[in-house]
């Protein structure tokens, strides 16, 4: 996107977000080039760690298998989505500690993918979560950015909710359904979804 690389977009709006960030990287197809472009290419203020995943149960145990290299709480993003760095201060800054399990990143603007799920909030609390997303977009639901924060409990969460549900999403899903506590943090800036070529021509 504009002569530079979605994962170096994302670093860098993360170094300007929070000054100095250590990342858990998630990789999988290609990791090996991934590796190779990041160790040659990270941002002053960027300590990162590699953890590799065969996607055999698509992001369901991606995330599972972060739960020993992560000691506190944390803010999670697809690599496939550009946002402007303040989406992850309001969501950092938004999820309640002592209350919520996770924060998430929602859009009005929900055109820029179709695949992401819809919630709904009412006063920050998410009382509603539907992936797979409906083509008809009902009143009054945003579009899940694909970035949250949560803490230690979230893999707490993820276990009470089996691998058969497949991915994140999911068990967003139900956990919401369960009513667990869940925030939306509503972002109305400009970002960009990276999942086909096509893709590569949209701009900031």
């Amino acid at each position: 996107i504009q002569g530079k690389p979605v994962l170096l977009h994302i670093l860098e709006n993360l170094v300007i977000a929070f000054g100095s960030v250590d990342v858990k990287l998630g990789t999988s197809y290609k990791a090996d080039q991934v590796k190779e472009f990041v160790d040659r290419n990270t941002p002053r203020k960027v300590a990162v760690e590699y953890i590799y995943h065969d996607l055999k149960n698509d992001t369901y145990d991606a995330y599972l298998e972060m739960e020993p290299y992560v000691k506190g709480y944390f803010l999670a993003t697809h690599g496939d989505v550009i946002v402007n760095p303040c989406v992850y201060q309001n969501v950092q800054r938004l999820q309640d500690k002592d209350y919520a399990i996770g924060t998430l990143a929602f859009s009005p603007k929900v055109d820029e993918v179709e695949s992401h799920g819809l919630g709904k909030i009412d006063e920050y609390k998410v009382i509603d979560f539907i992936h797979p997303p409906e083509s008809i977009i009902p009143d009054g639901y945003l579009r899940d950015m694909g970035i949250f924060a949560a803490g230690k409990g979230f893999f707490d969460v993820l276990k009470r909710y089996p691998q058969i549900y497949g991915s994140k999403s999911q068990v967003f899903k139900h956990a919401i359904a369960d009513n667990l506590p869940f925030l939306g943090s509503i972002q109305d800036s400009i970002w960009i979804h990276v999942g086909r070529p096509k893709d590569l021509e949209k701009s900031l």
